[in-house]
């Protein structure tokens, strides 16, 4: 019994590259923790503080910022990828050339899209703390940079201890102290605490690995190009919620805004494991890529396939049934979605979480390109759709036929994606054989 522990463990923790994606994966479950008060204490107490109406508007300008944020994501997958590849490699000018060229085009874009921002919240607000918050998920983003470029190096670990503890220390503050009646600008900014250990992350990355300063942009015009894809699949699709939100802010009414907020804010903390879980293994597998062999690949393909689409039904079925329960007990609003918004908004959901599982294997060892545009057409049809639908059905009924249009079709583009995949990878596995056959 021993010898056959002695050997699992060998396995497991041989080499140091394991042991880090193993601490990686504890210490980013254990990070998760402190979201079960996130749900359960502290949004209950934001929602009480500010009322149903206004906790609608914060959740709207949360959600504004955030829709404006995907031209960021795109450009931190590929990052990482280029990252991880120049650490794999062993090339020090490389992972500095990277790091620069990342930052570069991070604090640009950052900068641009706070200003195009405020400029639109300018016509939603009159409040100046409003258009301010709309800025904080730009923010939130621009910092979430290090923690892809910590990942890179498959040390995302270091990340989630200070994700755990700025959760702990904030909401722990929220809990035991309680919120001044109306205090918004507060309510704000204890909602992004992993923005908080972002911060940490920086400092503590590049007083470690100084060299990245040293290096030089370098094909900034490809890099740009390469995450161009990314950012309008995976970004777009992250985005959408965000803007859902805020339009129905603007054209239903601020409360039905507040159920569809509290209902993605739920969404996010079941999908966030899931993603913390993904992050350092996809790293690594972008590291370790190309000494896989080609079965091997074929294998991952299926594997993650089958693995997101499963999750994404498991989520959404979670999703559906705890979120009408868990509003209804936590929350006092005077406006909630029936049975089939519950239903389209689940089957949206658990098809985003079935993308990004896939998604995120794809885009760590190449570009997806197929992924991206097939997504994008399907969000540009479902847009299509709704619009129309717009002219003879309630504003509600037309978000329905969105979710449903893009939930239903997503899940159909992996499952072809994944097969598509696989069979190319069959056909250099044949080629291969055959050579080595002729040898």
């Amino acid at each position: 019994m021993t010898y056959y522990f002695k050997k699992i463990y060998q396995e497991l923790m041989g080499t140091k590259a394991r042991r880090q994606l193993l601490l990686s994966l504890m210490f980013n479950f254990i990070a998760k923790l402190p979201g079960i008060l996130s749900i359960f204490f502290v949004l209950p107490i934001v929602s009480k503080s500010l009322g149903s109406e206004m906790y609608g508007s914060l959740l709207a300008a949360i959600g504004l910022g955030s829709s404006f944020c995907f031209p960021l994501g795109g450009i931190k997958t590929v990052g990482r990828r280029r990252l991880a590849q120049a650490f794999g490699a062993g090339d020090k000018e490389e992972q500095s050339q990277v790091f620069v060229t990342i930052m570069s085009l991070m604090s640009v874009l950052s900068v641009s899209v706070m200003f195009l921002v405020g400029y639109v919240s300018l016509s939603s607000w009159d409040s100046g703390v409003l258009i301010f918050i709309c800025m904080l998920p730009v923010l939130a983003s621009f910092l979430d940079s290090f923690d892809s470029i910590r990942a890179s190096f498959n040390e995302h670990y270091v990340t989630a201890k200070l994700q755990f503890g700025s959760q702990v220390i904030i909401y722990g503050a929220v809990i035991f102290l309680g919120l001044p009646q109306g205090a918004l600008l507060l309510c704000a900014l204890i909602l992004f605490p992993y923005a908080y250990a972002s911060i940490g992350t920086m400092f503590l990355l590049l007083f470690r690995r100084r060299y990245l300063l040293h290096g030089k942009i370098k094909g900034l015009k490809s890099f740009f190009l390469s995450s161009l894809a990314v950012t309008f699949s995976t970004g777009v699709l992250s985005s959408i919620m965000g803007f859902v939100i805020y339009w129905v802010s603007q054209n239903v009414s601020a409360d039905y805004a507040a159920w569809i907020g509290t209902f993605n804010r739920l969404f996010i903390t079941f999908l966030s494991p899931l993603m913390l879980i993904l992050f350092p293994l996809t790293s690594f597998i972008s590291i370790h890529w190309e000494a896989l062999s080609l079965e091997q690949k074929i294998k991952m393909h299926l594997v993650f396939v089958i693995i997101g689409l499963g999750m994404g039904t498991l989520i959404a079925s979670a999703i559906g049934i705890a979120a009408p329960f868990y509003i209804d007990y936590m929350f006092d609003f005077t406006v909630k979605g029936e049975l089939w918004d519950v239903i389209a908004l689940s089957v949206f959901l658990g098809a985003i979480v079935a993308q990004k599982m896939y998604s995120m294997l794809l885009y760590s060892f190449c570009e997806g390109l197929f992924m991206s545009y097939g997504s994008i057409a399907i969000v540009l049809i479902g847009g299509f759709l709704a619009t129309i639908s717009y002219f003879w059905l309630p504003a509600k009924e037309s978000l329905n036929v969105l979710f449903f249009t893009i939930g239903l079709g997503l899940p159909v583009l992996l499952l072809f994606e994944s097969w598509r995949q696989q069979e190319e990878l069959k056909h250099k596995l044949v080629i291969f054989r055959s050579e080595t056959d002729q040898i």
